[in-house]
């Protein structure tokens, strides 16, 4: 009767421990699509471009597909770079991009021009 009892505790702290180590993928935010009252929900599909307002020397440069729009209260992450966890400077919407050389990331639907995607076929 010990022994099973101590068998138990010491499954109990390895699954806790397993269960510890494994994390949702940080790109796993809740997409708030399709949502009548969302306007930013009719972007889903098009081609994410870079406003230039914020960085002249990415002025246009295309970021990926829209795949979805989170919202995300300020201070919440909303991307990691290596070791930089970037969180929301604001309350705010969020479009999530999916990209070709990296794994999807949120940028505030405010700071992205958005175009049809045949748009961007045509341009290369």
């Amino acid at each position: 009767m010990i022994i099973s009892y101590w068998k138990q505790k010491i499954v109990l702290l390895l699954s806790l421990l397993f269960f510890s180590l494994i994390q949702l993928p940080l790109f796993a935010w809740e997409n708030v699509c399709p949502s009548p009252s969302v306007s930013y929900c009719s972007n889903v599909g098009k081609a994410a471009y870079s406003k230039p307002t914020k960085y002249p020397k990415r002025k246009g440069m295309r970021l990926g597909t829209i795949t979805g729009v989170a919202w995300r209260p300020q201070g919440t992450v909303i991307n990691v770079l290596k070791d930089t966890t970037i969180n929301a400077p604001k309350d705010a919407y969020y479009y999530i991009i999916s990209s070709d050389w990296d794994e999807p990331f949120l940028k505030q639907c405010d700071d992205i021009d958005v175009k049809e995607n045949e748009q961007f076929e045509q341009e290369k």
